[in-house]
């Protein structure tokens, strides 16, 4: 079923988002100090 891929993949870009704007906070933080 779509909506079942589609639901079993939104999780996933959640984390990825997340995952990237941790990298860049991350980064951001490294280069200020």
């Amino acid at each position: 079923n779509y909506n079942q891929i589609a639901l079993s993949r939104l999780p996933i870009s959640i984390m990825g988002d997340y995952t990237i704007q941790t990298i860049r906070n991350s980064s951001e933080s490294k280069i200020n100090e």
